[in-house]
């Protein structure tokens, strides 16, 4: 852990769409509320109310607003590249990432999800492994908030992760398949275009790893 390394919770459903496969096919993570347009880098909550207002953005009172506000402050200014973000599934894992970008904005992805980061994938954990503590941070609602008062723990989890058993092929199609074995959490990231023979070799590869 660094100095000035930050932890963060966000959550993957953005305008009530589920984007967690989406964040890890892509290698990426975000924040919705497209029609608000690419924001600079030192963008003040007060001028995101007013955004958010002049697109119409539904929101219940000025709390509401400021909470809204909030999230993009974090995402575009507090966060910073080497910051670890958890993001949960919500049907029991945890996608643990590290930030390798600055804020841009990009509509190509995907129209819900304009808000972005480029992340590396770090390591999957179980929700049912972790302290209550950090279970209850996790259950948050709230699309993106701070996670640094529980930074040791999430660095333990990260650190004695090392028997989790990850073989990826890099091609640009993808599809990601997760699941546990033996107690040990898998992620195969396989490309679309793989031969049948290739997919053996994989999964023979995992079943070796997994028997030592």
């Amino acid at each position: 852990m660094t100095p000035n390394q930050h932890f963060w919770l966000l959550r993957a459903f953005p305008d009530s769409v589920p984007h967690f496969d989406t964040f890890l096919k892509k290698s990426v993570i975000g924040l919705g509320w497209s029609k608000i347009g690419p924001l600079k880098k030192a963008i003040t909550a007060k001028e995101l109310k007013q955004l958010f207002i002049e697109n119409d953005y539904p929101a219940a009172d000025n709390a509401a607003l400021g909470r809204r506000a909030g999230f993009f402050t974090r995402f575009v200014t507090d966060m910073q590249i080497g910051d670890i973000v958890m993001v949960p599934d919500n049907k029991g894992s945890v996608a643990v990432y590290k930030i390798r970008s600055d804020y841009y904005y990009d509509t190509t992805i995907t129209p819900y999800v304009t808000h972005l980061r480029r992340v590396k994938l770090i390591t999957f954990l179980k929700f049912h492994s972790l302290s209550k503590t950090l279970q209850r941070l996790l259950s948050n609602q709230l699309s993106l908030i701070n996670l640094d008062k529980a930074n040791e723990e999430i660095m333990s989890l990260i650190d004695g992760s090392s028997h989790q058993e990850q073989t990826i092929i890099n091609r640009k199609s993808q599809s990601v398949i997760t699941g546990e074995i033996k107690d040990k959490f898998v992620q195969v990231v396989i490309p679309d275009n793989i031969s049948n023979g290739e997919v053996i070799t994989i999964l023979k590869d995992i079943i070796n790893k997994l028997e030592k």
